[in-house]
């Protein structure tokens, strides 16, 4: 079966790690030794972790950021390009930035501007809008920015390029080599290049070495070759080649080269901030080889010839140091030279005592140590492409499935070599201490490596996601030491950040009060920049630093080192805490809201969003645990208790079932109003997903899981690189495997990663790799919901693998095998102790085994997960796992819709051995999936119930085979065939798409404004439609750069068309099945597919493919021949401003099958604007003018109707019209308007929907100019602003008239601005002139329309016609008298034609309209009859569910409005006779609709019902009857509860091999019959109702793992009972009985460690014999050595060989007597209360008084020590009446005795009194009434000492008389808990009788009791006949007299379900 997501409950990570690191913290997982190996080697042929190439990378930045191969230590970096001729290795040093505090910024703060956020007052001011309902002030929150600094010359700076070492060969060109490769060795961080030259060999190595901080490069030449070159170190002093404008002055240096001793040394500093950098470069020969090295000081190189080996050693430094506010370590420059020289030196020492292998050595086993505790294998096999080669057969899909698979795993590694090259742990020095001087910077954008000064957004630290996913994989790959450099960084952000939060949060950090709160935002660097940027729109970002403290919090959770959590993470996240306790404001709701909040990077500013929400709440919760675990700040705690619950949100579900990203979203993206919010649709962040990944959230409710569904698919799969790692992540979150396979596979196929296999966003940037590794690992295990989850998201495409050490939190590293996508084997390695938490499908049926091979007692949580207790250092193998997976569901399901009332459905044939049927399930709205059709014998189904009413249907499928149903297919919606004929634009949701298609949004002549296309096809994307005609029609623009598309219809390929043209041609015809005489499609359901086919003719420039539409043909079906155009009132002229007119469309023919049409409005002449939405709703404006109102067919886009609405609003007196910047067609620049000569192109089309009229005309020409003359008094001028923009000059008749500025501060854009305006002219004729200028250094200019304002025509005030026209629109003649209807419609049409007469005066319409009201009135007045019940009038039932229905009945004459009745019957045929057309008194409030449908969805499941539907005129008089639909029954409610677990387990040996294991029969909720399902080491081996099974042939030498299962008709399973039966077992004997201790009495004040606690303790074994002793460990945690009185120590039994301790004698207890100064005498023995017997109930006379009443004074308890006692009860009779006959539950409460405990759950018990009716019984006899009034007294019983329960001869039946007299039998079910064979003594057993058909047991009779007595041992009872050599248990007797039978206690582990579990996380998942 699916896997379900879920989670546990208990927030016990902490306590359980907690608990684990008091031993020892163990933060890093090293897999054991013996760890069980599941995980084989991944290579075959070569190394399977290795990139290669057979050339050189380009010496350009593209070839750096492309080809070349990244090395690096977290502080030194390097990019090999492995040259032939010259090698260029770019260096970077990790800290080597401008910016931050220099000599020219003495005040530098951070770029805060303290003018901007007012030290909170600006938020201060957002609040108080807010509270006084004066909304959200968008503009005022965008006063909070920072310092502007892309140049980064004022603090903010760049990361900067160090240089490049370049080694320049003589004698050789990469055309005169052979043999040549470069690669990169994953496994050992070393990357070479080989090649041969003239039959000599050549090899480099090149490696960043972690513990000697040097660069090592290796060169050897062999077979007769010589090394002859020159070792080059240059600063990097240009801006470089990546898109940044970096300011000069941003990365200017001065430096010194000096070179000698074959060194070069470099010391300098940066311009910008004074910042000293030094490197050293140490060329070394091998000792003893060939070969000469010579210092060229003059040209600053050093000259090797004639060499053999030689080794060059360099070393980077800075003298930046981490620490606020200089950042200086305080070095000087020799000091720091010095430094960087010694690394070197060291190294260099290395080399020449041990070799340069030494060196490497140390180098690969220090990497090893971290990068090889995890391996992988997915079913890769090596490939012999290189890897651009690979790369490229993978995105044309050539590539194998095992190169696929292989090139997937490689990225996966590379993930993690990258995270170990750019962040590493500080080293530690050999006396153990940090060697601080070495800490380093997180990973940046980029990780370490950058080739420019001008990286794109400064190669920073962004904290908006992409810092956040560089660490996301760091932890659940195993290489959590790699975080520490995050957690300092985040750490070193509190003392700046505190200036940033007092500045614009208003919240100061004092003296007093020093860590009161710090804010981060967007953009930081290692300067503690920590504004909120130059930008709201993206910079303002607070939730940055609660996301960020996800990651430092992760790394307690995964390792449990509390020490470092409390002194490193806690306090930062207390700190943010604390922040966010004075930052939140509540709303008028009395939520709390985060103000000003934005979601990453679009949509509105507001008051909280889902994105801060979302992280907020997650950081309460991290920081609760955090403060609970260590068992601080009590107060706070609560205070964030509190805040965190009365959050605003944080998830709620929008209008479309999507996740809302902003609270007053409704639909997807949409406000309230209708409005768009942000780009949404295919937007690269999912902010309001981080609940769901990386956080906890959304998975806490089933509800938000489908929610979050819905919004991922509306973000769509294809984005920036990173964005889809993202996405990746987050669908295995959602257990989605191949749906998060898919989007990792599109992002190789989407050239989201580059041939170096780097991400690119674009451009690179690393983020995406780290992503992408952390999502691999999220396919594969998941553990943040509490437990560890194997397996939850591998996809089919990986059916068969193993991976070895992917870490869960709690320290758990994990191996996994799997085969057929099953998991087939596990080990959980425990690192830190504690509980493992582990799910997999049907995992509590496997085996678990410990390193020792020891059976592992399990609790079975569910049937899917278990716990099991730990020991740190051990491993834990899951083995035996059942495969209980159901039949693979059946595919390819489609579900079409022709006609209203029936879908088709169709899917593809199982194919199976056996007969094969099908089962059809709908959903209705998003409801519950209900069974509509079973034993279907074809692939094929219509159903008939499927009415548009119903809303939204959805289907699934399933298969039956040999009777048993398989898995769910994928639902299928509907796909509605009808109203198809004509045209489908690309956008049209009915054509599916796969592969990567972009939109191109335009009106430049493509159908529908835009076109779908491919760039780079890979020959498998597709775009298919499923259509209902006889045709199909492919539309595309075809142009010189266009490829082939292949064209099937119904899988059957029928062309292959040629997009090329030698020019380009819009909408052109590409395929027609017209053109295809030699076949014919029937009318039907067909499926057209368009295949991309990456191909092209030898004239085309590229292969790329665009799709523009589809045109459905229907040569069967009558077509649209007219539309017309009309208003539903009849008004084609309004007069009142805001007026909002219903349009309708009339087609012709009348049999047209696409009656559909297209709405649109534009403006004719005049001012008026006007909107219609997609009925024909038309919405005027406040401007007056004529519009034209057009329909167009969407059958056939030629045909069209218009209507001229005229807008005349008597009160306006200005107007103003448009003039567009294009031509009508918008392919030229508007005629009216006067263009210069040269500047100006066509207009640009692209962006339509930006833009007004869906163009703007540009230019970059200095001087271009346009000019427009007007008549009029005013003009405006509307443009696009941006940051990249200039400015107009204007002139205005002539004279200067100012600017028109277009430049903006942010990015982005911001279309249709007004900048330029002159009002307040004379109405006479004027000429404006705009001429492009320079502004900001930006030339750019743009127009997008011209607004000219003039004085308006007086119109004539019709506006009370109009509303009198509105008021009787729609009246429906039918309601009315003829005489008086006719009367009233004279009067309305006078009205209209009068409406539309411009002739008409204000004094006639004033007469009209008065006639009309006049007219209208007189209707209202007017009697009008109530309505009545056609005969043929028919109320239908549809879509009936368990708790809903849909009723649909025939308008009734009259009726305005509606109530429907649901009314409940028995269903009987007295029932349904009974029901007439009188709603019943009982009926229930009805639903009130003026509709004709009805759907009721609070029905009740199983139920019969009718509808009754009352018409409602509307003067409110309702019909006299009502009209009854057909009655119908809802679908009975599932059953799905399960029956209780197996309890009453007993297990014993029979015979010298069998063992025999019965057990209690288990009780099904429902009352469903229950059967049973045995299994043994995973097998099943018996399925039956019987409650007892033997295993047959038991070998004494193994170990069996036994599970038993009942299983109820409905297929509910229960948690299986455990039997784990060992080794031991068979051997070992059982205690039955450990000594009681004697109580210890101590003075007060003895501490725990001065106790005279017992160490051992007596036990008695089966059998009578008394063990030696066992070791008890005491737990003395409770114990209070100041508190006199006794007090209560338990101790646990520890494990010794030969002897089985059973659960209940476990834990042994002693009484602590705490003497004040005298002995106290004995306390008596006490215990808590474990169960409490039920009294009987009462029957008593009608008017007995409650002093009358015999209830109880006493009831019978059982104790936990097994002790019988009895407790008072203390009735209370406050609801008992004795003068009204009835039933009273009574309650009462336990009386405590001295020294007995009674739980909550016993405090009170229960009696039932019942007083009869006055004068007779409660319920009168019935006939041959049997009740039992009497029950024969059993005899008592004695048997032998050791007589197990199931022998004792208890009787099964007992005699009972009844009421009548007769006598009867009923059978018993004893309970022998309380008995033991090995204990003489009497014991009273208790047996419940059985119920029998027809007989009623009152519950005084229920119990019958038995006297049990067990003699002493030795004591022969009198012979019985029984067989020598067997006593009476049936045990086989020995020769010494010993039994050897296997007793309850001694086998089982049949192991409850407990409600607490000390598990990884408190939290929830299903």
């Amino acid at each position: 079966m699916k896997r379900k997501l879920s989670k546990a409950g208990g927030k016990a990570l902490s306590v359980a790690l907690a608990m684990a690191t008091v031993v020892s913290a163990a933060p890093f997982s090293v897999a054991a030794e013996d760890n069980v190996a599941l995980a084989q080697t991944q290579e075959t042929e070569g190394n399977a972790l290795r990139l290669w190439y057979d050339e050189e990378a380009p010496n350009s930045y593209t070839g750096w950021e492309q080809w070349a191969l990244p090395l690096g230590n977290s502080a030194i970096g390097a990019s090999v390009f492995g040259g032939v001729q010259t090698e260029r290795i770019q260096l970077n040093e990790k800290s080597l930035w401008s910016g931050g505090p220099s000599d020219s910024r003495p005040d530098y703060n951070g770029g805060n501007i303290e003018s901007k956020g007012q030290n909170g007052k600006v938020m201060a001011q957002l609040k108080e809008k807010l509270k006084n309902g004066q909304g959200f002030d968008s503009g005022l929150a965008g006063q909070l920015v920072g310092v502007s600094d892309d140049a980064g010359v004022q603090g903010y700076g760049y990361y900067l390029s160090y240089g490049n070492m370049y080694l320049d060969f003589k004698n050789v060109t990469k055309n005169n080599v052979s043999g040549y490769s470069r690669d990169l060795d994953l496994r050992t961080a070393v990357a070479g290049v080989n090649y041969d030259l003239n039959g000599a060999h050549y090899t480099r190595e090149n490696f960043v070495s972690y513990p000697d901080n040097v660069l090592v490069t290796r060169l050897t030449a062999t077979d007769g070759g010589t090394l002859d070159f020159d070792v080059r170190v240059e600063p990097d002093e240009a801006k470089g080649g990546s898109t940044n404008g970096a300011g000069e002055n941003s990365y200017a240096r001065t430096f010194d080269k000096k070179v000698a001793d074959n060194a070069i040394a470099i010391d300098g500093q940066l311009k910008d901030n004074q910042l000293k950098f030094s490197s050293y470069t140490k060329v070394i020969k091998d000792d003893g080889t060939a070969g000469q090295i010579k210092d060229d000081s003059t040209n600053g190189k050093i000259t090797v010839s004639g060499a053999k080996a030689i080794t060059i050693i360099t070393s980077i430094g800075t003298d930046y140091k981490n620490d606020y506010p200089k950042y200086r370590t305080g070095e000087t420059k020799e000091q720091l030279a010095a430094l960087v020289k010694g690394y070197v030196s060291g190294a260099e020492a290395k080399v020449k005592a041990g070799g340069y292998e030494t060196l490497k050595e140390d180098h690969v086993n220090d990497y090893d140590h971290i990068f090889g505790r995890l391996d992988l294998n997915i079913g890769q096999a090596v490939s012999d492409k290189t890897t651009d080669k690979l790369l490229e057969a993978y995105k044309k899909g050539t590539a194998s499935e095992t190169e696929k698979r292989y090139l997937e795993l490689m990225l996966f590694q590379y993930g993690r070599y990258l995270t170990m090259g750019s962040s590493r742990e500080t080293p530690v020095n050999e006396d153990g201490t940090k060697n601080e001087r070495r800490a380093t910077l997180p990973s940046n954008l980029q990780g370490i490596w950058v080739g420019a000064n001008n990286s794109a957004w400064h190669s920073d630290y962004h904290m908006n996601v992409n810092l956040q996913m560089n660490y996301w994989p760091t932890y659940t790959t195993n290489m959590a030491e790699c975080a520490e450099p995050l957690i300092d960084y985040v750490d070193s952000l509190r003392e700046p950040g505190r200036i940033t939060a007092k500045i614009y949060a208003g919240v100061e950090s004092t003296e007093a009060n020093p860590e009161n709160g710090f804010m981060a935002h967007t953009q930081n660097n290692p300067y503690g920049w920590t504004n909120p940027g130059w930008a709201f729109d993206w910079g303002w970002s607070p939730a940055g630093v609660p996301w960020i403290l996800q990651n430092c919090w992760e790394y307690y959770e995964f390792t449990g080192d509390t020490e470092y959590m409390q002194t490193h993470i806690y306090p930062m996240m207390k700190e943010e805490a604390t922040l966010y306790d004075q930052m939140l404001m509540r709303d008028n709701d009395g939520k709390l809201v985060s103000v000003p909040s934005y979601s990453p990077e679009h949509g509105p500013r507001t008051a909280g969003n889902t994105y801060e929400h979302s992280l907020i709440w997650q950081l309460y919760e991290d920081t609760i645990t955090a403060a609970e675990t260590l068992g601080v700040d009590e107060a706070k705690v609560a205070q964030w208790k509190k805040n965190q619950a009365d959050l605003k949100g944080p998830i709620e579900i929008g209008d479309s079932g999507q996740i809302k990203e902003w609270y007053n979203e409704t639909t997807l993206n949409t406000d309230e109003n209708g409005q768009k919010m942000g780009e949404g649709y295919g937007h690269r962040h999912i902010s309001h997903m981080l609940g769901l990944y990386p956080g906890d959230l959304i998975a806490q409710n089933d509800e938000w899981l489908a929610a979050a569904k819905v919004s991922m698919q509306n973000r769509t799969d294809v984005t920036t690189g990173w964005a889809m790692a993202q996405r990746v992540a987050t669908w295995a979150r959602l257990a989605e495997g191949d749906k998060a396979h898919d989007v990792l596979s599109k992002m190789i196929t989407n050239n989201k990663i580059m041939t170096n296999l780097w991400d690119t966003h674009a451009p690179f940037q690393i983020d995406g790799n780290f992503g992408y590794t952390a999502a691999v690992a999220e396919m594969l295990v998941q553990s943040n919901m509490g437990h560890i989850d194997l397996m939850p998201a591998v996809p089919k495409a990986w059916g068969t693998g193993n991976v070895k050490g992917v870490l869960a939190r709690g320290n758990f590293a994990v191996d996994m095998a799997w085969a057929d996508n099953k998991l087939t084997e596990a080990a959980i390695h425990s690192n830190n102790g504690g509980e493992a938490v582990v799910q997999y499908e049907n995992l509590s049926l496997a085996t678990v085994k410990d390193s020792d091979g020891n059976l592992v007692e399990i609790t079975p949580l569910t049937s899917d997960r278990i716990s099991f207790d730990t020991e740190a250092g051990k491993t834990y193998t899951i083995t035996a796992i059942p495969d209980n997976t159901l039949a693979a569901a059946p595919t390819g399901l489609k579900v079409t819709k022709i006609k209203d009332g029936e879908t088709v459905l169709t899917w593809d044939a199982v194919k199976a051995k056996t007969e094969v049927s099908y089962n059809v399930y709908r959903q209705i709205e998003g409801c519950e999936w209900v069974q509509v059709e079973t034993e279907l014998k074809a692939a094929e189904w219509t159903d008939r119930d499927a009415w548009d009413v119903l809303g939204t249907l959805k289907y699934k499928v399933t298969a039956v085979i040999d009777g048993k149903e398989s898995e769910f297919s994928s639902e299928a919606a509907v796909d509605d065939c009808r109203n198809m004929i004509g045209m489908i634009d690309d956008q049209d949701k009915r054509i599916k798409y796969t592969g990567g298609w972009g939109d191109w949004i335009s009106q430049e002549g493509n159908y529908g404004g835009s076109v779908k296309f491919l760039e780079d096809p890979t020959g498998t994307e597709t775009a298919e439609l499923t259509f209902c005609g006889t045709g199909i029609e492919v539309f595309s623009c075809t142009q010189n750069d266009r490829g082939k598309v292949e064209i099937s219809i119904d899988g059957e390929v029928w062309a292959t068309a040629d997009t090329y043209s030698a020019t380009q041609k819009r909408q052109a015809k590409i395929f027609s099945t017209e053109e295809h005489k030699d076949k014919t499609l029937e009318y039907g359901i067909h499926t057209v597919k368009v295949r991309a086919m990456g191909e092209k003719n030898a004239s085309a420039s590229r292969d790329k493919v665009e799709l523009d539409a589809f045109n459905v043909l229907n040569t069967e079906a009558a077509r649209v021949e007219t539309v017309e155009v009309t208003s539903a009132s009849g008004m084609t002229t309004v007069s009142k401003a805001g007026s909002t007119l219903q349009m309708k469309a009339t087609v012709t023919p009348a049999e047209a099958i696409n009656k559909g049409v297209t709405w649109s409005v534009t403006t004719k002449s005049g001012s008026a604007a006007a909107t219609i939405d997609e009925n024909g709703l038309l919405s005027t404006g406040t401007a007056n003018g004529v519009v034209t109102v057009k329909a167009t067919s969407k059958e056939n886009a030629e045909i069209s109707g218009t209507c001229e609405i005229t807008v005349a609003i008597p009160d306006v007196t200005a107007q103003s019209e448009i003039i567009e910047d294009c031509s009508d067609d918008k392919n030229s620049k508007n005629p009216k308007i006067t263009w210069s000569e040269t500047g100006w192109g066509d207009p640009y089309t692209g962006e339509a929907d930006k833009h007004h009229g869906g163009t703007k005309t540009e230019t970059s020409t200095e001087g271009a100019w346009f000019s427009y003359t007007f008549t009029g008094t005013g003009i405006k001028f509307y443009a696009q602003k941006n940051n990249t923009q200039g400015k107009f000059t204007v002139q205005l008749d002539g004279q200067p008239a100012g600017d028109a500025v277009l430049w903006e501060e942010k990015s982005g854009g911001s279309p249709q601005q007004c900048v330029f305006e002159k009002t307040d002219l004379e109405n006479t004729q004027h000429t404006i002139k705009f001429t492009a200028a320079s502004d900001h250094g930006n030339i750019n200019v743009n127009i997008d329309y011209l607004e000219v304002f003039a004085p308006a025509t007086a119109s004539v005030d019709k506006s009370a016609l109009q509303a009198a026209i509105e008021k009787y629109s729609g009246l429906n003649k039918d309601d009315y008298e003829e005489g008086l209807w006719n009367e009233f419609k004279k009067a309305y049409d006078d009205a209209v034609n009068g409406m539309n007469d411009d002739k008409t005066t204000k004094e006639q319409a004033d007469k009209l309209a008065v006639a009309l009201n006049a007219a209208g009135a007189k209707l209202e007045a007017a009697d009008i009859p109530a309505p009545t019940i056609p005969e043929d009038a028919k109320a239908t039932v549809r879509g009936v569910t368990s708790t809903e229905a849909t009723v649909l009945w025939t308008k009734l004459p009259r009726a305005e409005s509606y109530k429907v009745y649901a009314v409940e019957h028995e269903g009987t045929a007295k029932a349904l006779k009974a029901i007439t057309n009188t709603v019943p008194d009982n009926a229930g409030e009805p639903v009130t609709t003026r509709e004709t449908t009805v759907r009721f969805k609070n029905l009740k499941p199983g139920t019969f019902y009718v509808f009754m539907i009352v018409g409602v005129n509307h003067e409110n008089e309702a019909s006299a009857n009502a009209l009854c639909s057909e009655p119908f029954m809802t679908v009975a409610a599932a059953d799905e509860k399960a029956p209780a677990q197996v309890s009453g387990i007993s297990v014993v040996k029979e015979g010298e091999k069998d063992v025999k294991i019965t057990w209690n029969p288990s009780k099904d909720p429902e009352g469903s019959k229950v059967t049973y399902i045995v299994y043994v080491d995973g097998v099943i081996v018996s399925e039956s109702d019987k409650t007892e099974y033997t295993l047959k042939n038991a070998d004494e030498s193994k170990d069996y793992s036994i599970r038993i299962v009942a299983v109820d008709e409905s297929g509910n399973k229960a948690v299986p009972a455990v039997i784990n039966l060992t080794v031991d077992d068979w051997n070992a004997k059982t205690v039955v009985g450990v000594e009681k201790l004697a109580d210890l009495k101590v003075k007060k004040g003895t501490a725990a460690d001065k106790l005279d606690l017992p160490k051992t303790v007596n036990v008695t074994l089966e059998g009578g014999r008394l063990a030696a002793t066992l070791e008890v460990k005491w737990t003395t945690d409770n114990y209070n050595a100041d508190q006199v009185g006794t007090q209560m120590l338990s101790g646990e039994l520890q494990k010794k060989k030969g002897v089985k301790i059973p659960k209940e004698f476990k834990t042994v207890k002693i009484n602590v007597i705490v003497e004040a100064s005298e002995v106290n005498p004995p306390q008596p023995e006490g215990g808590v209360v474990t169960e409490v017997e039920k009294p009987a109930d009462l029957t008593v006379e009608f008017g007995t008084s409650v002093e009358k009443l015999a209830l109880p004074k006493e009831v019978n308890v059982i104790l936990d020590n097994k002790v019988e006692d009895k407790l008072s009860v203390k009735w209370n009779t406050d609801a008992y009446k004795a003068d009204e006959a009835g039933t009273y539950e009574l309650t009462g409460t336990l009386q405590a005795k001295e020294y007995t405990t009674i739980p909550e759950n016993f405090k009170t018990v229960t009696i039932n009194v019942t007083v009869k009716e006055k004068g007779g019984e409660v319920d009168p006899p019935k006939p041959e009434d049997k009740v039992v009034i009497a029950v024969e007294k059993l005899a008592d019983l004695t048997v032998k000492f050791g007589t197990p329960a199931e022998k004792l001869a208890l009787p099964k039946e007992v005699k009972v008389t009844l009421a009548n007299k007769a006598e009867d039998k009923l059978s018993i079910v004893w309970n022998t808990d309380a008995y033991k064979a090995d204990k003489a003594g009497t014991y009273k057993l208790t047996g419940t009788l059985q119920t029998k058909e027809g007989i009623t047991i009152p519950e005084e009779f229920r119990k019958v009791t038995v006297n049990v007595t067990v003699e002493e041992k030795g004591k022969v009872p009198p012979t019985s006949g029984k067989e020598e050599g067997k006593n009476n248990s049936g045990a086989v007797q020995t020769g010494d007299d010993k039994n050897v039978w296997l007793p309850i206690a001694g086998l089982v582990a049949a192991i409850a379900v407990v409600a607490a579990v000390l598990i990884i996380k408190n939290k929830k998942k299903k």
